[in-house]
């Protein structure tokens, strides 16, 4: 929920995208956030062995989750109906609504193929983000732009108080 709970929309216009979608297999559970400008996939093995659903659980619910988890708590029952969802963690038992609605394909937004393949140090691309993104606010929205050319990535940003560039080196080009 940590790695998701970013990219929930904030916009009222879509109330579904205002939580997040959790899709259920045998032996996997997936979380999908998305705003419109960002997307947010995180895949976790579980113990289920059921039929395959999905369901999208209000983003202010799963804070308040994630606010009653601590390290000592192993395991989260989670028992689902047709409109609400219990969370059960340790002591407390949490139940909330769930969210109705399309939720957009984000499958498709995904390519199933792809051109270019690079190995870049985690830290270093993370430090370059940090570094062009200080240029932006919430009214000044713009996007980091990526550009791989020649064993090199470029990061850039440009808002009306100026422009950012940095460039990292990519070990691995395919």
């Amino acid at each position: 929920v940590r790695q998701t709970i970013f990219a929930v929309s904030v916009d009222d216009s879509k109330a579904v995208h205002r939580g997040i979608k959790f899709e259920i297999t045998a032996g996997q559970i997936k979380l999908v956030a998305l705003d419109g400008y960002r997307l947010a996939i995180r895949n976790e093995f579980t113990d289920y062995s059921g039929n395959d659903i999905s369901f999208v659980v209000p983003a202010k619910t799963l804070a308040e989750v994630i606010k009653l988890i601590n390290d000592e708590d192993n395991f989260i029952k989670i028992s689902i109906g047709r409109r609400h969802i219990i969370f059960n963690i340790g002591d407390y038992s949490l139940i909330s609504r769930l969210l109705e609605g399309d939720f957009l394909d984000y499958k498709k937004a995904i390519p199933a193929n792809y051109m270019t393949d690079a190995v870049i140090n985690t830290k270093a691309l993370q430090e370059a983000v940090e570094r062009v993104s200080l240029i932006i606010t919430e009214r000044l929205r713009n996007p980091v732009k990526m550009n791989i050319s020649d064993n090199t990535l470029s990061v850039k940003c440009a808002t009306e108080l100026g422009d950012v560039y940095d460039e990292i080196a990519v070990g691995q080009v395919g």
